[in-house]
């Protein structure tokens, strides 16, 4: 199950098994985290300038239609603290694993939220607390997030990750 996004001369499938996935609620494991991670910097890495932030728009957006995120989480306890622009991540706890849903305000974020909430959703809290830093930093270093946004939007990145590392603990 694919979708294609057309930015331009370039095109970009996005593979939605990730999403069907994670709205399945099927368990995960670190193993397919680093490579959801892997084949997204792919696709990051491979567009540049407008086109690398129309597809993390189109990211936000597909993940935002999958799952809306209800204004009633829009609280000051899901609120990611350090972003500029308003952010929230919430938490559930299911079978042992933690499921994630997550919005921004700002548009490039909002794709950003997606990816981190796509990766991690579905393992359990010591694989997110104990086990996901190795991918999730794989993750930054090859996309060179913090050249490619402006200072606050790629602050934005790591302060979403902590605040999901933050939410798993809890239920260790």
């Amino acid at each position: 199950m694919c979708k294609q996004i057309d930015l331009g001369q370039k095109k970009i499938i996005i593979n939605l098994k990730y999403i069907h996935k994670l709205s399945s609620g099927m368990a995960k494991t670190i193993k397919e985290m680093c490579e959801f991670l892997k084949e997204k910097k792919e696709d990051i890495t491979f567009l540049e300038g407008l086109d690398r932030i129309r597809y993390l728009v189109e990211l936000g957006d597909d993940h935002e239609s999958t799952y809306p995120f209800p204004s009633k989480l829009k609280t000051e306890a899901n609120r990611v603290k350090g972003c500029v622009s308003g952010a929230y991540i919430a938490a559930e706890f299911k079978n042992g694993r933690v499921y994630y849903q997550g919005m921004s305000e700002a548009r490039t974020v909002f794709g950003y939220v997606a990816i981190l909430a796509q990766a991690l959703s579905g393992l359990t809290p010591e694989d997110i607390v104990n086990n996901s830093k190795g991918g999730i930093h794989d993750f930054i270093e090859g996309t060179n997030i913090k050249a490619s946004l402006t200072p606050s939007r790629a602050d934005a990145f790591g302060n979403v990750y902590k605040m999901i590392v933050m939410k798993a603990a809890e239920y260790m």
